[in-house]
Parts: structure tokens; sequence; C-alpha cells
């Protein structure tokens, strides 16, 4: 069965939004005996695929992208979560069961266009998962106090049976899951390998994590900054600002350093050796986040 005309146009038009030109229709009207073979040749199309394209992107445009936050224990302050938890535009939020983001992966894809917020254990990787645009939120804190912090969240100074701070790193030795949360923690997590295979690689896990980091995909804060945090993630349109402006993190400094001098010296080079990546992490981020004032005619 030959095509005529009319079959071409009312094809091109409902496919490519277009009319074909009177010697385009019947050139193409030659060339193909049935209307799905005409279909499949503009299916296969360059034209079809740049339009094909920009409507995806389009759509994507106008979906609102998820907010994923691995939450890094010992890091984020209870206000910014607080905050967080309280954000109008973050509704509505889901965290992840124990099969970490495979668990909203999961849920029917209706379901996950209309979440918001996914925070908990995840990896920096997690977002990639979900098949959806996403942005990732990133909060670091410096490594010696979110140590400490840690610290007091596992072993509360009330416990009768509570380890010391060095009792507490000298464990975690030998404690799998406590060690790939201090031993450099948060390189682990960005880097999304938090496997004891790991324990030796931290220059590879540390350009991993800097890359999830300083993604353009990443919003990036501090948690002793937790105002700047909500400001970095209102520039990207994703919350309003509370009307109460969030005060800095109370400053662990001092508790630390007394904590570090009661460390014997075996002690005191796994704490070093279990901050050390971190820190390289925090300084970079922190440099482009609150960049150093260079005085005119100086040298840095």
């Amino acid at each position: 069965m030959s095509l005529t005309q009319h079959d071409v146009e009312s094809t091109y038009q409902a496919i490519l939004d277009r009319a074909p030109s009177r010697d385009e229709a019947a050139r193409i009207a030659q060339q193909h005996s049935s209307l799905k073979a005409l279909r499949q040749a503009i299916l296969n199309s360059e034209e079809f695929y740049v339009r094909f394209q920009a409507m995806r992107a389009n759509f994507e445009a106008r979906q609102r992208a998820i907010l994923v936050h691995p939450l890094i224990p010992g890091a984020a302050g209870d206000a910014l979560l607080d905050a967080l938890a309280a954000a109008p535009e973050l509704q509505p939020q889901q965290e992840p069961d124990e099969k970490g983001i495979a668990s909203i992966r999961a849920l029917p894809r209706p379901e996950r266009l209309k979440l918001r917020l996914v925070q908990g254990d995840l990896d920096g990787t997690a977002g990639s998962a979900l098949d959806l645009p996403f942005r990732t939120l990133c909060i670091l804190r410096r490594p010696g106090p979110r140590l400490y912090r840690l610290w007091r969240l596992l072993c509360p100074a009330d416990s009768a049976d509570s380890m010391d701070f060095g009792e507490m790193l000298e464990y975690s030795l030998n404690s799998p899951p406590h060690r790939m949360e201090m031993d450099n923690g948060q390189i682990r997590r960005l880097a999304g390998d938090r496997s004891e295979t790991g324990i030796g690689h931290e220059p590879a896990l540390l350009r991993r994590a800097l890359l999830c980091a300083l993604s353009p995909g990443t919003v990036l804060g501090l948690a002793e900054k937790p105002m700047q945090v909500l400001e970095a993630l209102a520039d990207q349109n994703l919350i309003s600002l509370p009307e109460a402006a969030l005060t800095d993190d109370p400053d662990d400094t001092e508790a630390l350093k007394k904590a570090v001098a009661g460390l014997s010296d075996a002690q005191r080079r796994i704490f070093d050796a279990y901050t050390a990546w971190d820190d390289y992490l925090y300084e970079v981020c922190k440099a482009l986040l609150d960049p150093p004032v260079i005085e005119e005619g100086k040298s840095s």
C-alpha cells in the first residue's frame, strides 16, 4: 500500500509537530510502504532525537529536584536538622530503611516524584540511584570536634559503663562499624565506600569525596555555620529562609582539647590518623566557602 501526502503530513505533525514541505512529503511517501515504516523512520531520525532530548530537558527542568542528604554522624547539629525537618518546601520527607537508597528507589515513580527530602544513612553517590532530578546536600564538620561529638553520642557522660575518649578510639580499631564512621568517615561516606577494603586507599577516597562535595549538583555547607547552609539552599530555591536566624553551633574546641590531652601516645596516633584525610577535605571546602581575605599589596 502506497502512502499519500496526507499520511505523511499527519504523521509528521503528530510526531515532529511540523508539516513537511510538499516536495519532502512526496519524497517520503515514495520511500516508505506503510505508516509503521514511516513512523519508525521518524523515530530513528536525528530530528526526532534532538526534539526528544529537548522535551526531556524541559520536562526535567519543570520537576523540582529532590534534596538528598547523606547524614554524616556527628556533623549537622540539631538546630540545622530541625530547620530542614520543618521547611515546608522539603515536604514530604523520607528516611531510607536498612536497605539504604534502594528502599527509596523501590517506591513507585509517582511516589518518588512527590518526595522533596531524602535524608539518612546514605553515601554521597546515593542521589544518582533515584533516576530523578536531585541535589545533594553535603554538610561537613571539622574532623576533631566531629569525633568528639560522636564519642558523646555513643558514650553519654551519665552512662555508668561509658568509655572515655581514648578507650573509644581503641575500641573502634576492632569494631568495623564504628571505625568506618570514625576513621576519616566523612571522606568515606562522600566517596561511597565505607568498606574495610577502603582502609589504606584514603588518597583515592579523598579525590572521590572532593568530586562529590564540589560537584555543581551539590549544596555544600559547614555544620558550624548552619545559617549559611540554609542560605545556600535558599539561593538554589530549595527552601525559604526561616523568620528566626539560626545561631552558630556551640564550639567544642576546648572540650576536645581537654579530651585529647588525656590520650596516651598510642591513642593520640589513632586520633591523628582518624582525622588526617578528613582534615584535607574540610580545609579545601572551608577555603572555598569562606575564602581568606588577602590585603591589597600582600601575597598569600
